[in-house]
């Protein structure tokens, strides 16, 4: 634990250890944390997101408490434009800094899949690609592989199709992290399966991120695994992109090079040196903390780190509530 940081603050630590929800739009994020606390953060229609920035939630779970961090989802949309890999990935790289900085212990990573998604997409195998290089290889054991939205009843599973797409996901997208030691698991909407699921994480060791590894020793984050895949995968589409024009099939080299104008357009982010900023960040809550006279809590900082890391800086006004 970082007990410099902390005395700065003037705040004290925590031994509840941050367990980090990701995926897409509608997965249930929200959802799952509202059913080990209810009413904790607003919930989004099936796929409008409600969440603009990370939200902290401490949850308890047999007498232990957890930090549970919920995210915008993967294919979430800002200014109607999708959210480009290069934004997904700093969003994640910002809060694991943030998550070291103030010494909070890591549990692992809770990756929702909503089952009664029809279609698996690229999308789908490029966010467990991310997922798995955020990760690395040897920390595949930290993650939760869950599935939500099951309908009620073999019969309706079946006749969505559920059970396929699950076997699906087993052996095509999350075959690598499950033969790495990811659990699958259904989350069936009620407070007992979330518990279950968290019990799980209770079992575990703390865990450091390969992108975390990367990042301590001063790596920006173009040139971290992760960031290095997300240039690699623009390259690889506009290489597509360049075939599409070719074979005269505009209908989707239109939307392939939409996607690629917004990425070019927001890989700049990850040439920034994030643990730099996320530092700077917390000397301005220091100084804020030391205006003020109320006593705070390490969730209240991080909160306030997630908040100000959401908006530019030209018009950061946020203060500590």
């Amino acid at each position: 634990m970082d007990s410099h940081v902390l005395e700065e603050l003037g705040i004290e630590g925590s031994e509840a250890p941050m367990i980090l929800l990701l995926g897409q739009t509608g997965a249930g994020k929200s959802h799952f944390i509202n059913s080990l606390k209810p009413g904790s953060v607003k919930e989004s229609a099936h796929s409008v997101s409600c969440t603009s920035c990370p939200e902290l939630v401490e949850v308890e779970v047999d007498g232990k408490s957890f930090l549970l961090i919920d995210t915008p989802g993967f294919n979430d949309t800002w200014r109607d434009f999708k959210r480009s890999d290069s934004v997904i990935l700093e969003e994640i790289a910002r809060t694991l800094a943030i998550q070291r900085h103030l010494g909070v212990k890591l549990r692992g990573i809770l990756y929702l899949y909503d089952i009664m998604s029809t279609r698996m997409t690229g999308d789908t195998l490029r966010q467990a690609e991310l997922v798995r290089k955020v990760c690395g290889a040897q920390n595949f054991c930290n993650v939760m592989l869950v599935t939500t939205r099951w309908p009620d009843g073999v019969e309706a599973q079946r006749k969505w199709h559920c059970p396929i797409r699950e076997g699906d996901l087993r052996r095509m997208f999350w075959r690598q992290m499950i033969e790495g030691g990811s659990r699958m698991w259904r989350f069936d909407d009620t407070m007992e399966s979330a518990k279950a699921i968290i019990r799980i994480f209770e079992e575990k060791d703390d865990v450091v991120l390969a992108l975390q590894q990367e990042m301590m020793h001063g790596t920006t984050l173009e040139n971290t695994s992760a960031g290095s895949w997300v240039i690699e995968e623009r390259r690889n589409d506009e290489e597509r992109l360049a075939v599409f024009l070719g074979e005269g099939n505009r209908v989707e080299a239109e939307d392939l090079s939409q996607s690629i104008q917004q990425r070019v357009t927001d890989e700049p982010i990850l040439k920034e040196d994030v643990a730099a900023k996320v530092q700077a960040d917390i000397k301005a809550a220091t100084n804020e903390l030391k205006r003020e006279s109320r006593k705070r809590t390490i969730a209240n900082v991080i909160t306030w780190l997630f908040q100000i890391g959401s908006i530019t800086a030209s018009v950061v006004t946020a203060v500590l509530q």
